[in-house]
């Protein structure tokens, strides 16, 4: 039986997200840093333990891009082969971001 992660747990997550977001300048991958490892390897489990609904909330309240959030995920769920558990075809999926690139005009 799954019971409903904290608001607490949740706001946590979402800082964390935004917090590796601050610190990704394209050149030093905060995912990659050896010091990041055993708080990532927490973070990335925790993710994948997460529904749709709790991982929608974490990218909402973390207030980081959709494309941004979308990649993580992605790279996340496809790395530990749970493609099945993925529940999201583009970045859009997880909301409404003014920031998120478009190719319509």
């Amino acid at each position: 039986m799954q019971f409903p992660t904290s608001d607490k747990i949740i706001l946590r997550a979402a800082k964390r997200l935004a917090i590796f977001e601050a610190q990704d300048d394209g050149i030093a991958d905060p995912w990659m840093q050896p010091e990041n490892q055993e708080m990532i390897r927490a973070f990335d489990a925790f993710l994948l333990s997460c529904s749709e609904c709790e991982l929608k909330r974490i990218v909402a309240l973390s207030n980081v891009c959709l494309d941004y959030a979308y990649m993580i995920l992605e790279t996340l769920f496809s790395n530990e082969r749970k493609y099945d558990q993925f529940p999201f075809n583009s970045a859009s999926d997880l909301g409404n971001d003014p920031r998120q690139l478009s190719l319509s005009i």
